[in-house]
């Protein structure tokens, strides 16, 4: 597998990862310490937007919301049980 065919493959493979997140439960820890949880929806393309719903914050419950990614240190999604 040369580089170009690794590359599209890694890409494949995250593009993958993020859309099989969508609509579950994710706790965010923010670069300020702050944790929030919320569902999450999308990524852009860049993967340096991040889309969540009924986003829950120490200020209360924001129904959309859009985060940088360069503000999130670390997002969690909880293990799930697979379908047999």
């Amino acid at each position: 597998m040369n580089s170009q065919e690794f590359n599209v493959f890694l890409r494949e493979r995250s593009l993958n990862f993020w859309k099989s997140q969508k609509g579950k439960p994710s706790n965010i820890m923010m670069y300020t310490g702050i944790k929030v949880n919320g569902k999450f929806e999308e990524v852009d393309g860049k993967q340096t937007q991040f889309q969540f719903s009924d986003l829950s914050t120490q200020l209360g419950v924001y129904n959309e919301t859009i985060i940088r990614g360069s503000d999130i240190l670390l997002m969690e999604f909880p293990a799930q049980k697979e379908k047999n």
